[in-house]
């Protein structure tokens, strides 16, 4: 048997703490798929692999500067806070 290495998982709370917004936000986004991060489903629990988080995030850095510097200039794929 092949050993194998399971990748760090974070809940959505986990999620939405790093992001700064709520997990209703993220679960908003992904139901109407505004949010481009794969998940894992159990039942009704969601869970993100830390890897994939570290791409989505790399994805959307932002190099350069002054409004509008980037890919994240308010649109449907940045992560809002609720409220």
């Amino acid at each position: 048997m092949q050993d194998t290495i399971l990748p760090k998982l974070l809940t959505r709370r986990e999620l939405a703490e790093l992001f700064g917004t709520t997990e209703n936000a993220i679960a908003v986004q992904h139901a109407s798929g505004t949010l481009d991060l794969p998940f894992y489903k159990r039942g009704t629990r969601v869970y993100y692999s830390e890897d994939d988080v570290l791409a989505y995030l790399e994805r959307h850095k932002v190099t350069g500067s002054g409004a509008g510097a980037g890919p994240d200039t308010g649109g449907a794929d940045s992560v809002a806070t609720a409220g």
